[in-house]
């Protein structure tokens, strides 16, 4: 990529933000590799890059060809120092994520602001759901304190609302039983939107690229806004309502 500024450069997420453009990013790699039995099931580390780099590779090109923009490296886990998240927000001030020990996500993000961060938002621990009701807390709190920032969301591809404060992997059903509680593209097309009319961004979600760019009549916003579709899960409705 040509230096910023020169004749052939490209806009980093920063200056694509700034113009309005809604940056779409890539899913989950390491349940979508998990799934295709390139890595364990569980607690994982990114040994697929060494083992299986043309599953990785093969990946990264699924992603960039249903639409993604952004695209992340798989180096999550890669080292000890990475190996936990953030547990208190002191620790992601001094690297300028969230905080387990109380500290509401409006106090995070204004800390976090006043730190120097320019995107903030939440990832990869808890589904859709919980990720914008946090997003609309951090929201609030940035707004309370007058500050102005980028946000970014990249929920789970699973319904979460009854996990704790470690998110999906405190569910009795991880790792192996998580399929009854995959989110639809029904379920991914409306968090997309709520986060849209929300200020987010910078979208990332397994399913989002995807559903975004499939061009068929059956992806029509009247059709999915109307629909309930049939689940086994608990609080879904039973049978799906008719497509009249």
């Amino acid at each position: 990529m040509a230096p910023a500024g020169r004749p052939g450069a490209k806009n980093g997420i920063l200056e694509r933000l700034e113009s309005g453009e809604v940056v779409i990013g890539d899913g989950s790699f390491l349940i979508s590799l998990e799934k295709r039995g390139y890595v364990k099931a569980g607690l994982w580390t990114p040994e697929a890059v060494i083992e299986h780099p043309d599953a990785v590779r093969q990946l990264h090109m699924e992603f960039l060809r249903v639409g993604s923009n952004v695209m992340q490296t798989f180096t999550f886990s890669a080292s000890e120092d990475n190996m936990k998240y953030f547990e208190h927000v002191e620790e992601a001030v001094w690297a300028v994520q969230g905080d387990m020990h109380d500290t509401t996500p409006g106090k995070c993000a204004v800390r976090l602001v006043k730190a120097g961060a320019s995107i903030v938002g939440v990832n990869c621990r808890f589904g859709p759901e919980t990720s914008l009701k946090t997003m609309e807390l951090m929201k609030e709190g940035l707004e309370r304190a007058g500050l102005k920032v980028h946000l970014m969301v990249q929920p789970l591809g699973f319904h979460t609302p009854d996990c704790g404060k470690e998110g999906f992997v405190d569910l009795p059903e991880y790792p192996f039983g998580l399929e009854s509680r995959v989110a639809t593209r029904w379920d991914i097309q409306k968090y997309a939107r709520e986060a849209y009319n929300l200020g987010v961004r910078c979208l990332l979600n397994e399913f989002l690229p995807l559903f975004l760019f499939e061009n068929t009549d059956m992806a029509r916003r009247d059709y999915w806004e109307n629909l309930l579709p049939v689940s086994g899960r608990p609080f879904c409705p039973s049978l799906s309502k008719p497509d009249i």
